[in-house]
Parts: structure tokens; C-alpha cells; sequence
């Protein structure tokens, strides 16, 4: 069974997030970065939750990640899913590590490297 997926932006402004030392920096919207490498449907099945497949639940989760400076996401953390603790939230941080890298710097000149990025995962049974 094919699953579509996408990566998309989450439409609300994006809320203060500590940084590494304390500090209170922005959140990198995903609308303002460049993703040079996202997943396709077919490499995600193993990470669709089990319980939402078989009852052929969709849901999308958002998740803030740190950018490394070789474009990497890492230290990805839920910051909501719907439904609510179905499974979307955790697969979406897995996904977003093993599969999602970003250009070095955000579309308007600046460096991620060490810069959290906010990415929005829609999970759909496709036909």
C-alpha cells in the first residue's frame, strides 16, 4: 500500500525556542528553508505506525529539530501531533532524522548549522 507524504509548513508563527545555551532564538519555519533531500512514500512504510496503518488512520505531526552544519536534522522533538498520541509524532522525529537535509543556509542568507528548524509531516494512506 503506497503512502503519500508531505513535508509542509506550519502555518502559525513560529514560538521562541531555547537554544543550546539558554538563549530564546527563533524557530526556522520548514516554508523558509531549503530541503535538499526529503523521504518518498515507499522508504517511510517501516515507519508509519503499525496500529494507525491497519486501521487506515492518517495524521501529521510538526517537530523542531536542530540543523547541523553539514545539514543534518538531529534532536528532533515532537511539538504536536494529530491525532493525539497516535504515533505520528515519534515516526515523524525518526523520519526527519534518517531522511530530511537541509541546505546550509535559509532562503533569506542565513546559516542553519545549530539553528532549530520546525518541520510539518502529513502521513497519508495513499491508494
Amino acid at each position: 500500500m503506497p503512502i503519500a507524504l508531505l513535508l509542509a509548513l506550519l502555518a502559525t508563527p513560529p514560538a521562541p525556542s531555547a537554544d543550546p545555551n539558554g538563549d530564546l532564538m527563533p524557530v526556522i519555519d520548514s516554508l523558509d528553508v531549503v530541503f535538499v533531500h526529503k523521504p518518498d512514500g515507499n522508504a517511510l512504510m517501516e515507519y508509519y505506525p503499525h496500529d494507525q496503518l491497519e486501521k487506515g488512520q492518517q495524521g501529521k505531526a510538526w517537530v523542531v529539530c536542530t540543523a547541523t552544519p553539514e545539514g543534518r536534522l538531529v534532536r528532533c522533538a515532537v511539538e504536536a501531533e494529530y491525532p493525539q498520541d497516535a504515533g505520528f509524532g515519534p515516526a515523524t522525529a525518526k523520519v526527519a532524522e534518517k531522511y530530511c537535509r537541509v541546505s546550509l543556509t535559509a532562503k533569506d542568507g542565513t546559516p542553519l548549522g545549530g539553528r532549530r528548524v520546525r518541520v510539518k509531516l502529513t502521513w497519508m494512506i495513499g491508494s
